[in-house]
This record gives C-alpha cells, structure tokens and sequence, in this order.
C-alpha cells in the first residue's frame, strides 16, 4: 500500500531497511536468549520471534507484489507480536533483576514502539 505523497521507486528501498532492521531485532532476541537473562521466562521469547517472523513474511510478499494493492495480515500481526512479546520480555527482565540502569527498560521501549509508532505516523 503505497501512501500518499510516497515515490514508488524509494520505497521499495525502505522496505528492505526495514525488513534488515527486524532481522536485527530478531537477533537481539537471540542475544537475550543467550545471555540467559530469564531465568523461567523464556518462552516469552517466542512470542517476539513469531513476530518477527511474520513481519519477515509481510516485506518477501510485498516486495514479490510489489505492484498491486495488497491486503497486508502479516505486517499489523507482526507489529503486534513483537510489542506484547517485547513488553512481557521487560516484565521477566525486571522481576528477575538482572539489568540495572537504561538497558532494563530497552525491552519496553522497543515493545511500545510497535504500539505507538504507526500511531504517531498517522497524525496528520
């Protein structure tokens, strides 16, 4: 879906730096899986990676339709995957006071983005 006032020809270019960009938080998902933050909380996990996943599957149906009108069920599923999973993730990260200072909240920033993000994009 192309919005108004957007050139078709950088879009595309967009939506690869995106789809990189969740690659990359896909991959902090595996660093936190790592480092062993959650003790008995990481099943939470899986729930940000399904969102991944799905928005990972939202950009390979996009750039393949590229020109056509396509209703997009991946990309909102996706959004919405990754925040709730996000913020679970901060609340098993703060009941198991393993983080101090600003990377405790790390998780919650990025679970609220997805949430207020496109919301913000949308104010006219």
């Amino acid at each position: 879906m192309i919005w108004p006032g957007m050139d078709p020809d950088v879009l595309p270019y967009g939506q690869i730096a995106f789809a990189i960009a969740v690659l990359l938080i896909a991959g902090g998902l595996l660093g936190l899986l790592w480092l062993n933050v959650f003790e008995r909380g990481k099943w939470l996990l899986a729930i940000s990676w399904l969102g991944c996943v799905a928005y990972e599957i939202a950009h390979v149906i996009i750039l393949y339709y590229w020109g056509n009108n396509i209703d997009q069920t991946f990309k909102p599923l996706g959004a919405m995957l990754i925040g709730i999973g996000m913020v679970a993730c901060e609340i098993a990260a703060i009941r198991a006071k393993v983080w101090m200072g600003w990377s405790r909240l790390a998780p919650l920033l990025l679970g609220v983005y997805f949430f207020v993000g496109p919301l913000v994009v949308r104010l006219p």
